[in-house]
């Protein structure tokens, strides 16, 4: 997951305790997720994700196309190539 928001320009906090991740983007946008809850919260807003973040081994996962879409990016997937391309809009 660190990957991910890294490459969308976010910093990321972990905080094992409460097996939570915040993430704060340049733009100043607030991500929070808790590990294996279905709402994540966007500055301030209560979003539903299909398959809550979770950790395999020592890492946690998260779906990429909803975090990329809710730090608003624009993301294509090339099925044919199996590529996913993640761009400012």
């Amino acid at each position: 997951m660190r990957l991910i928001f890294e490459a969308l320009d976010a910093y990321v906090i972990w905080d094992a305790e409460g097996r939570m991740v915040f993430s704060i983007t340049s733009k100043r946008d607030l991500v929070i997720l808790e590990i294996s809850n279905e709402e994540v919260i966007c500055n301030e807003v209560r979003q539903t994700i299909d398959t809550p973040a979770q950790i395999i081994g020592n890492r946690v996962f998260v779906l990429l196309r909803f975090v990329a879409e809710m730090l608003d990016k624009d993301v294509v997937h090339d099925e044919e190539t199996m590529i996913v391309l993640v761009t400012s809009k």
